[in-house]
C-alpha cells in the first residue's frame, strides 16, 4: 500500500497537470499536454503544434518539516542536461521549503538565466559546455507553489472563466466544481497508461473533458472588441472594494486623492500633483504610501479616468503572482473587470503593448523570493522592442523595495498620495454624519478631537474614516492601536457576535504565522490549518465549540476575512487589520516578535509598540534589523531608568555597530534633584568631568546631556547628538558668484556638486554603519545630478543670474543648453522628465558642506526620522 507522502505526491502532481491543462487550454501556442513524460526526470510535458517539447516540469512534494538541499536538486538538473531538449524549458516544481544550499542553486539558475554562469558552475562545481549552459539558461526551481489541495482550488477558480456563463454565481461555482473533478479523474487516468503515445492529450481532447467546444475557448488575443469591453466596463466599475463599503470604511463617492511626486531633490512642499494623463506617461512608477493611505483606491480610480480617455490600465494584485505566469495575472486583471474570459495570450499582448498601463498592487509586501521572479519577468517588457512594452506601476509601502523591482532604477519616477487636508477631514465627517443621519455635528471640533489623538495619523484616510465614525457614535480615541481595536468591536456588535476576544486571538496568531512568512495572504486549505495550529495551545481556554471551520466562519460573518480574485485567496479585509491581529497576539504571548525583522514588519511593530510598549527584546530587535524605526518607536519606551540602565546603552550601541573609530563611552551621573545626564568619556573634558563629579553646571558647560525616557529612548537621543556633529549646523556663510561665462557658470557648478556628493557620503560613512548605513543610502542615492544650464543670464530676478534644471542621476554632468531647448525642457517634459528649477546663483551660495548635510538630512526625513535631528520636545535630549 502506498504511504502518505506518496500519495501527498500524486495528489500534488495531478493538481500540476491541471494547471498544466489551462495553459493548453487558453494558450494558442500550446497544443498538447503529456502527462508522465516520456523521460523519467519530467512528470509533465507541454508540447506546440508540432509536438515538440515547450516546457517540461517535475513536480515533488515535501512534507514542511524537511527542506532541498543542493546535492538533491542538482542530482535531477544532471538528469534533465542529459536529455535535455533545445529551446525547451525545464521546471522543478515543489511546494516544499528550500534549504541554505537548495537557495544557492534557485538563485544560481536564475542568473544563468540572465546568462551569468559563474554561480552555477560554482553550485556543479566544474566548467559547463556551451549545451549544458544553454539547457541551464532554460531551468528553473520554482518553489512558491501551493500545496495539493490548493492548487486544485485554484484550478476551480481558473476552469470557472472557461466555461459558459451560468444564471447564478451558485452555477457557476458547481459547473467549475465538475468540470475540474472531471479533469482530474481524466488525467490521473490517463497518467496510468503504459504507453507514453496514449499519454499525449490535444487542446480538443481536454476541452471536451470540461464540455466546451476548442473553437469557443477563449485564446484570442487582446484585440479592439476585448479592449473596448474592457474600457467600457472600467469606466463604470465600483470605484472602491465594496467589502470596504459595506463596513463603511469607504464610500462609492470616496475621497479625492492626489497624486504627486516624492520630492527626492529640492525640499519638502515642492512636490507637484499628477493627473491620471501624467502618470500614464511615465514608463516606471513607485507607486508608495503607509498602509491604509489609498494606494488601492487611487489605483480604481486611475482605471477609470484613464478608461474614459481610452487608456488601458489592468490592475494585477501581487499576492496573485505565481512564478513565471506574469501573463496569467495580466489576464485575471483584465478578466475582473471586462466580465469575460481573458486569455494569457491576451495578457501578453498587454504587456507587450506601449500605450497600457500594467499596476501590480502590494509588489513591496510580496516574499523576497516572488519579488525576484517578478523583478526578472517585468525586466523582459523593458528589454523588448526597445523598452516599448506597457508602462508599469509597482504599488506598496515600501519605496527601495518598490525601486528594486525594474531593472533599472535610475529613471523611475517616485509617486505618493498626498494626505488628508483639513478640508478633506471636513468633508469625511460631514459625509459620515449625512449617511448616519446624525445632526448637528460640528466637523471642525470633531477633526480637533481626532487630530489630538492621532497625531500625524489623523491624515491617513483609512485610519481617519474609523476614527471619524467612531468619534461620531461618542467614543473616545485614543490611539491608532485604540481604533483598530474599537472598530472590531462595532462589527462584532453589529453581527451580535459574543466572544471576540478568543477569536481574535486565534486570528491574530494565525495572521502572525503568515506575516513571519512575509505573507499576507492564504488559500482556504493553508489558512484552515493555521487557524487549525492557533487554535490548539488555547484548546482548553476556547472549549469545543471553536474550531478551525467555526472560527473562519465567524470571521468571515464579521468581515475581518474574505477571499479575493480569481484564485479566491484568503486575506484579511484590509492589511493593516492583519498587522494590528498579529501585534495583539504578540503582545499577549500568543506569537513571537519576528527575529528578523523586515520592511514588511513594520507596520505590526509599530502596533506592537503602542500595545505593549518597547522592551529589551524588542528594542535589541529594532536595533539590529530596523535602526531608524528604532528611533520612532523610542518614545514607547516606557521602562524606568536606573543607574542599572546604563549598561544598556552600551549593549544597544554595539548593537547598530555605530561609529567606525571607537564605540562611544558614557558615565551615567544622576544630581540630586533626579535629573539624569551622560557624559561621553572619550572626550577629554568629559573625563575629567566624570572623575571630579562636577555637578549639573559644569556638565552642562561641557556637554553633558540631560535625557529623559527608558533606556532606548536615552541611547537614541545620545546617538542623535552624535550624528549632529557631523552635520553643518548652518553657521558656516553663504556668498553670492556674480555670473560669468556659461561656460565657467557650468564648471562652478559641476566643482560645487561633485564636492557635495563627496561629502554627503563622507558624513554617511563617518556616522553611520551597518544596517543604518544601507537603509540611509538607499533614500539619498543616487546622488548625482544632471543639470542643464540656461546660456542667458536672466535679468528678471532680483539678483541676475543664469537658470538651472536640475533632476537625480547615477553621475553628475553639467550641460549649457540654448534658451529654446532650455524652455521646451521646462515647459514640455516637466512630468515625464520631472526637471526642477534652480539657478547658479542659488547652488553655489550655498556651501558644499551644508547642502551635502541637508541631504543626509532629506534622507532621514524619508525614514521618519527628521525630529530625531532637529527637534527640542519634552522628550528628547536637551543639549547643553
Amino acid at each position: 500500500m502506498a504511504g502518505s507522502d506518496t500519495v501527498r505526491g500524486i495528489v500534488f502532481q495531478n493538481a500540476l497537470s491541471l494547471s498544466a491543462a489551462y495553459e493548453v487550454l487558453t494558450d494558442p501556442l500550446k497544443h498538447y499536454l503529456r502527462v508522465e513524460g516520456v523521460h523519467d526526470v519530467v512528470d509533465i510535458e507541454v508540447l506546440d503544434a508540432d509536438k515538440r517539447l515547450i516546457v517540461g516540469r517535475q513536480a515533488k512534494a515535501r512534507q514542511p518539516e524537511y527542506t532541498w538541499g543542493r546535492a538533491e536538486l542538482k542530482e535531477i538538473f544532471e538528469r534533465w542536461l542529459s536529455v535535455s531538449v533545445k529551446d525547451a524549458r525545464f521546471e522543478l516544481v515543489t511546494d516544499g521549503r528550500l534549504g541554505p544550499t537548495g537557495q544557492l542553486l534557485r538563485n544560481a539558475l536564475r542568473d544563468a538565466s540572465d546568462g551569468n554562469y559563474a554561480g552555477i558552475e560554482q553550485v556543479f562545481g566544474q566548467s559547463l559546455s556551451q549545451e549544458h549552459m544553454d539547457g541551464l539558461r532554460n531551468a528553473a526551481v520554482i518553489d512558491t507553489v501551493a500545496s495539493g489541495d490548493a492548487l486544485f482550488d485554484q484550478a476551480v477558480h481558473l476552469i470557472a472563466t472557461l466555461l459558459p456563463a451560468p444564471v447564478t454565481a451558485a452555477e457557476s461555482a458547481d459547473a467549475a466544481q465538475n468540470a475540474t473533478n472531471a479533469l482530474y479523474r481524466f488525467l490521473l487516468k490517463v497518467a496510468s497508461r503504459p504507453n507514453s503515445r496514449d499519454r499525449l492529450l490535444s487542446k480538443a481532447q481536454l476541452a471536451a473533458v470540461i464540455g466546451v467546444d476548442e473553437e469557443n475557448l477563449p485564446i484570442g488575443g487582446w484585440d479592439q472588441g476585448n479592449r473596448n469591453a474592457y474600457l467600457t466596463a472600467a469606466v463604470s466599475a465600483s470605484r472602491t472594494d465594496p467589502a470596504l463599503v459595506q463596513l463603511g470604511l469607504t464610500e462609492i463617492d470616496s475621497t479625492p486623492l492626489a497624486l504627486r511626486y516624492a520630492e527626492l531633490v529640492s525640499r519638502a512642499g515642492d512636490s507637484e500633483e499628477l493627473s491620471a494623463a501624467d502618470l500614464a506617461s511615465l514608463k516606471k512608477v513607485a507607486l508608495f504610501g503607509d498602509t491604509g493611505c489609498g494606494k488601492s483606491t487611487t489605483l480604481e480610480q486611475l482605471r477609470r479616468e484613464l478608461a474614459r480617455a481610452g487608456t488601458v490600465l489592468v490592475i494585477g494584485r501581487a499576492e496573485l503572482y505565481v512564478e513565471g505566469q506574469l501573463p496569467l495575472l495580466v489576464a485575471g486583471g483584465a478578466s475582473l473587470i471586462a466580465g469575460r474570459s481573458v486569455s494569457a495570450r491576451a495578457g501578453r499582448d498587454i504587456l507587450a503593448d506601449h500605450q497600457a498601463v500594467l499596476a501590480i498592487d502590494g509588489f513591496s509586501e510580496l516574499p523576497h523570493e516572488q519579488r525576484m521572479s517578478l523583478k526578472q519577468e517585468l525586466s523582459l517588457i523593458f528589454r523588448s522592442q526597445d523598452g516599448r512594452g506597457c508602462n508599469v506601476i509597482l504599488a506598496g509601502r515600501d519605496r527601495v523595495a518598490l525601486r528594486f523591482g525594474f531593472p533599472n532604477d535610475s529613471d523611475v519616477k517616485d509617486v505618493t498620495i498626498s494626505h488628508l487636508s483639513q478640508a478633506d477631514q471636513r468633508w469625511i465627517v460631514d459625509q459620515i454624519a449625512e449617511s448616519e443621519s446624525i445632526a448637528g455635528v460640528e466637523s471642525n471640533q470633531v477633526v480637533r478631537w481626532i487630530s489630538r489623538s492621532l497625531g500625524d495619523g489623523a491624515r491617513n484616510p483609512l485610519l481617519f474614516r474609523m476614527a471619524a465614525s467612531l468619534a461620531l457614535q461618542g467614543q473616545e480615541i485614543a490611539s491608532r492601536a485604540a481604533v483598530y481595536r474599537q472598530f472590531l468591536e462595532a462589527l462584532a456588535e453589529r453581527c451580535n457576535y459574543g466572544h471576540l476576544d478568543l477569536l481574535l486571538a486565534v486570528a491574530g496568531t494565525a495572521f502572525s504565522s503568515l506575516l513571519d512568512e512575509q505573507k499576507r495572504y492564504s488559500d482556504h486549505f493553508d489558512w484552515r490549518l493555521r487557524l487549525r495550529r492557533a487554535i490548539e495551545p488555547i484548546a482548553d481556554i476556547v472549549g469545543p465549540e471553536l474550531t478551525a471551520s467555526s472560527a473562519d466562519e465567524d470571521l468571515r460573518r464579521i468581515g475581518l476575512v474574505r477571499n479575493f480574485g480569481h484564485s479566491g485567496a484568503v486575506a484579511a479585509l484590509h492589511d493593516s487589520f492583519a498587522d494590528f491581529l498579529s501585534a495583539q497576539a504578540i503582545a499577549r504571548g500568543l506569537s513571537g516578535i519576528p527575529e528578523g525583522a523586515a520592511s514588511s514588519d513594520e507596520q505590526r511593530l509599530i502596533f506592537l509598540a503602542e500595545i505593549d510598549g518597547v522592551g529589551h527584546d524588542l528594542a535589541s530587535i529594532l536595533l539590529r534589523s530596523m535602526p531608524f524605526l528604532a528611533i520612532r518607536l523610542s518614545v514607547y519606551d516606557r521602562r524606568q531608568f536606573t543607574a542599572a540602565s546604563a549598561a544598556y546603552i552600551r549593549d544597544y550601541f554595539a548593537m547598530i555597530e555605530t561609529v567606525q573609530q571607537q564605540n562611544p563611552d558614557f558615565d551615567y551621573f544622576e544630581d540630586r534633584r533626579g535629573r539624569i545626564f551622560f557624559i561621553d568619556t572619550n572626550e577629554p573634558d568629559g573625563r575629567w568631568l566624570s572623575e571630579h563629579n562636577g555637578g549639573p553646571s559644569a556638565l552642562k558647560t561641557f556637554g553633558g546631556i540631560q535625557v529623559e525616557g527608558g533606556p532606548l529612548h536615552v541611547m537614541t537621543q545620545i546617538w542623535g547628538r552624535k550624528i549632529r556633529s557631523h552635520l553643518d549646523d548652518g553657521g558656516s556663510q553663504s556668498a553670492y558668484y556674480p555670473p560669468v561665462s556659461a561656460s565657467e557658470d557650468a564648471e562652478l557648478i559641476r566643482t560645487h556638486l561633485l564636492e557635495t556628493e563627496r561629502l554627503a557620503r563622507s558624513i554617511i560613512d563617518e556616522a553611520f554603519t551597518g544596517f543604518a548605513r544601507s537603509q540611509l543610502l538607499d533614500q539619498v542615492e543616487p546622488l548625482g545630478r544632471t543639470i542643464l544650464i540656461r546660456e542667458t543670464i536672466s535679468e528678471q530676478k532680483s539678483v541676475p543670474s543664469r537658470g538651472l534644471r536640475v533632476r537625480r542621476s547615477i553621475e553628475t554632468s553639467v550641460e549649457v543648453a540654448k534658451d529654446s531647448y532650455f524652455d521646451s525642457v521646462n515647459s514640455e517634459n516637466s512630468v515625464v522628465d520631472h526637471w526642477n528649477s534652480s539657478s547658479v546663483d542659488v547652488i553655489l551660495s550655498q556651501p558644499p558642506r551644508r547642502a551635502a548635510s541637508e541631504r543626509v538630512i532629506d534622507g532621514l526625513k524619508r525614514l521618519g526620522v527628521e525630529g530625531w535631528i532637529k527637534a527640542r520636545d519634552r522628550r528628547q535630549v536637551r543639549s547643553h
